[in-house]
């Protein structure tokens, strides 16, 4: 599954707004820091279907702030790796066709 880093530079707004913004975003992974006391960085590693939805959803925010700016990165690699899906199993049934179980 390719993935994208998402770098986003912002206003300081309270850990409660920001918890609140990325509850409903698919990621694999967030981090976040403070850049100057009026700015923060956030960072998500998310799987690069999702990244233009993240990325719509704080523009739509911060668009108008100054110091607002977003960074897309191709990954790659990650450590530890992502542990694999499990795979299909296939039966075959008396009749010889085979059955498919999700």
């Amino acid at each position: 599954m390719p993935q994208r880093l998402i770098q986003i530079t912002f206003p300081v707004v309270p850990p409660d707004d920001i918890a609140r913004m990325t509850k409903d975003i698919q990621m694999v992974n967030m981090w976040q820091d403070q850049l100057q006391p009026n700015q923060n960085i956030l960072q998500i590693l998310a799987p690069a279907e999702d990244c233009e939805n993240i990325m719509d959803h704080f523009q739509q925010r911060f668009g108008n702030s100054p110091g607002f700016n977003i960074l897309l990165m191709s990954v790659e690699a990650v450590l530890p790796r992502p542990k694999a899906e499990p795979k299909q199993e296939k039966e075959t049934d008396v009749s010889g066709k085979k059955k498919i179980y999700k």
